[in-house]
Order: structure tokens, then sequence, then C-alpha cells
């Protein structure tokens, strides 16, 4: 039998292997250049994803662009004299670079508790947007007309400010006035949107560590895509024997896929701080520009919204380590691809360029998902485990009727006590207190209407109206406006009764 030598194998093989495809080609391809400056933004938001959906980190295994980018972002966790050397930045925690917090929350004000929380986080900021995307229910009201408080426009002089109460006198003749026609028209519209008033059950009290369970999304079938076409633009390269070419790309697979599952590795997890035994209710208010939540609860569900944050947490913090060299990993990827790919053939130049190619148009797709909606789908779902009835959402017309319509809602009315005790400091103590929070105005009219409408929501009135003794000492002009107010109180209370709101809330109380 004839065993031929091997460098009769060898040549053998070398004549099977077609001639390489372009190379007698005179263009050129800057092709290192590509890798250097192509999609870094796109594969920085696009590693952002990583800790958000269940799996991604198993995903990464493509010659992806930007690794120069991701290194210098991410190699920011990494703490000590060598990673603060090659990675500078200010110093950060892992939950805010990766956009799981920093967010600035809504005001928060519990009148049961007393807490009161100038910024009630990125929670707070989450459930806040979802609730601005329910769908809400018109009640019936007075348009208010437009007012300025402290308006100051670019190139409008201290002479030109229309300064007034927001609760206060109405502007007059706004097309007349001085203010610039950019200035009217924002005016115009902020008197036409209404005033959104949301009532959300928070029945879940979640425990003070949580590690919610991550969406799925068809990211595997995608992710196959890029990974396909690295995997046989590699293959192809090294058929052609273009070594260079073949080695950089499987460098690129390589680092790529280990810096996303290192990275990925982090455990998403829920943490808020458990109330004292016997803690009063956390029922309160979240308050924005364009309303406010009404948020219902005992005081461990409620301040999981208000306290509760997002983190990450990695077996290799405080240092983080290995984020440290896999960020170094990527660093050497970008330097060595900027400086061998040139020696590649065209075809091989192609082929990397090709991969890349795929690979920015997946980083694309990932980048361009709303990481916010992924947190607020964990946080009601997962977290808060809040069903769509448990959340209603009303439209009014004007802030007087959202302020007695919250008071409604929040307001806990014992029979017995209003027989037996003093019904104005119930009154003073209870409703007052929460229309003077919403409706701060410091003058006669206004304080009249707080106490008014404060009694008859203790005594539990019927129908909110004004006795002749309501406006004794006020003048004609003061008694208009207090009759308005009332009017505006009373379809806050039908509202309350129609839509049945009394048994939205009684299930805490």
């Amino acid at each position: 039998m004839y065993i031929p030598s091997t460098q009769a194998a060898t040549s053998l093989l070398r004549r099977s292997i077609p001639q390489i495809p372009l190379s007698d080609a005179k263009f050129t391809l800057d092709a290192s250049g590509v890798a250097g400056i192509f999609g870094g933004d796109e594969a920085v938001s696009a590693m952002a994803t990583v800790h958000v959906y269940q799996g991604r980190k198993w995903l990464g295994w493509y010659n992806s662009p930007g690794a120069y980018e991701i290194s210098k972002r991410y190699g920011q966790l990494a703490k000590s004299r060598l990673w603060s050397g090659l990675f500078p930045g200010p110093g950060t925690d892992p939950a805010t670079l990766f956009e799981l917090d920093g967010q600035k929350g809504p005001r928060f004000k519990s009148f049961v508790s007393g807490t009161m929380l100038p910024d009630s986080g990125h929670l707070g900021a989450l459930l806040m947007a979802e609730c601005e995307e329910i769908k809400g229910i018109p009640i019936a009201g007075r348009v208010s007309k437009p007012a300025v408080k402290e308006v100051k426009e670019e190139g409008s002089s201290d002479k030109d400010l229309a300064s007034v109460q927001t609760l206060g006198k109405e502007v007059k003749d706004l097309e007349k006035s001085r203010l610039d026609p950019k200035t009217q028209l924002r005016l115009k519209k902020d008197a036409k949107r209404p005033t959104l008033v949301t009532v959300v059950n928070l029945d879940n009290v979640p425990p003070d560590t949580l590690f919610p369970t991550l969406p799925r999304r068809h990211s595997q079938l995608f992710a196959s895509i890029p990974i396909f076409a690295s995997v046989a633009a590699c293959v192809l390269s090294g058929l052609f024997q273009d070594w260079w070419a073949f080695t950089m790309i499987l460098l690129g697979i390589v680092t790529s896929g280990w810096a996303c599952w290192v990275i990925g590795s982090g455990h998403f997890t829920f943490s808020h701080p458990i109330p004292a035994a016997g803690s009063p209710p956390g029922d309160g208010i979240l308050e924005s520009s364009s309303g406010v939540v009404v948020l219902i609860g005992e005081e461990g569900a409620v301040n999981a919204v208000t306290r509760g944050r997002f983190s990450l947490q990695f077996g290799s913090e405080p240092e983080y380590s290995n984020i440290g060299i896999a960020s170094t990993m990527l660093m050497i990827q970008f330097i060595a691809q900027l400086l061998l790919i040139p020696q590649a053939t065209l075809f091989g130049q192609l082929m990397f360029v090709m991969s890349l190619g795929v690979s920015w148009g997946y980083n694309s797709w990932l980048s361009s998902l709303d990481k916010e909606k992924i947190q607020r789908k964990i946080l009601m779902r997962k977290v808060l485990k809040l069903p769509e009835e448990n959340m209603s959402k009303f439209t009014v017309t004007t802030r007087t009727t959202m302020a007695v319509l919250v008071c409604l809602i929040l307001s806990r009315i014992d029979p017995p006590k209003v027989l037996d005790d003093n019904v104005e400091e119930l009154a003073r103590d209870g409703p007052e207190k929460i229309l003077h929070y919403l409706i701060p105005n410091d003058t006669k009219v206004w304080n009249r209407f707080r106490r008014t409408i404060a009694l008859q929501i203790i005594e539990n009135r019927s129908e909110f109206q004004l006795d002749c003794s309501d406006l004794v000492g006020l003048q004609d002009r003061d008694q208009k406006l207090l009759m308005t107010l009332c009017e505006d109180a009373e379809a806050a209370r039908k509202a309350y009764h129609e839509h049945n709101m009394e048994a939205m809330t009684s299930r805490h109380r």
C-alpha cells in the first residue's frame, strides 16, 4: 500500500485549495480604521442590556465593533491603581453605570406616617412614567384659564415676566401680552393639558432583598445571526489561508464573548428597607408636573417604591478585578485589530468588515430597545406584582378638583371618633393638612375654602356647598372665587362616588 510522504500530502492539499478571491485586485481597504471608530456607541448601549434580559450574557460570542468604547466605559468599575490608570473616570457603582439607578424621582409625601422625601429615586420615577402611560378616565369640571408662575423665556426681560400664583389670578389677554409667541403657545398648551390623578393599590410587600426573574425575548434567535456571520467569516478566512484575518476575527469573537459573560455576571437585585413593626400605613402621594400618584398600602409596600433600588451584585466586588481584566482584553483586541488587519488580504479584510457590519446591525437593534420600559416591567410585574386593576387613572381640569379628590382618597374617616372628638380638630389634622399641602396659597379666601371643605369631608356631607356664614367678611370678588372653588370641590366629590373610589382604597383601611 502506497503512503504518500508528508511533503507530498501538503503539496496536494495546497493545490486543492482554490485561489483566494480578489487576490489580483488593486483596491485597498482601510479595515483598521473601521475597527477603530465603527459602531462604538451602539456597542456600549447594547452591552447595557446584558442585565435586563435572561440569558443575554451568553450571547456575546461575535466579532463586535466598539471594543475600545466598551473597555473605556465599563473598565471604570475596576478599583485599583492599575485599573484607574488604564480606565480613568469618575468613580461610580454598577447600577448607575448600567442606568439601573440614578434617575431623580418625584417628591413623596405621606400624610399618615409623616414621611417627606424630596426625591423618591429611580423606582419612583419608573412608577410615575408607568402611570403616565395609563389611559385616564376624564372627570367633568371647570376648565381653568392659563396661569403663569415665574415664566421667563430667553429674550424676555424682567419687565416681560408675568408672575402670578398658580391658583391665583388669571392672566388676562394672553395674546396681547408682551411675552414672546413661543411662551404664549406653551402657556396655551399647558392650559389645555389635564391634571392627572392615579390611584395605585400596593397589595404586595416584597422581601428586603429580591432577585427578580428577568424577562425573555427572542434575542437568542437574533443573536445567532452575528454569531453565525462571525464564525463563517473566520472559517472562510482560514479556508483561504488568510491567517491574519482568521486570527483577528477569532480574537474578536473570544474577547467579546468573554467580556459579555464577565460584565453580565452581576446579579440583578432589588432591595428596600423593612419598616419597624407597628408602623402606620404608608399612604401618600408622588408629585410631578403632570399630576399626582396616590399610593395606598402598607409602609413596606410603599417604601419599596420610594426607598427601594435596583442594584447589581458581582462576586468580584468591591475591586471588580474580572471586569478590569475583561476591559484590558478588549483594549488589546482593539490595538491588535488596528495594527494587524492591514496585513490581511483584501478578501480577509472584507470578511472582517462583513462580520463587524452584521454585529453592528445586531447591536443597533439591542440599543434601540427601551431599557427603561424593561425596568418598569420588572418593577411592576416581578417586584410589586401589581395587576392592572390595582391602578386607576383620572384626568381633572383644575388643580382644585385634583386636590379635593386626593384628599377624599387619603382621608380616613372614623364615624365614632367624629362624634366623640372635636370635628374642627380632626378636620385641621386631616383633610385640611392635605389641602394645604396641595394648595399652599396663603390668602383669606383660600384659607376659608380649605377649612370649609375639610369640615364637610369629616362630616361626610352628601354635597359640598357653602353656607351664608362661609361668605361673611369676604368681598364680592372673593365670594365669587370661593363659590367657583366650591364647585370644583363638588366635581371631585361626585367623581369620587361615581367611580367608587372608596372601594379602590378600602382594602387597606
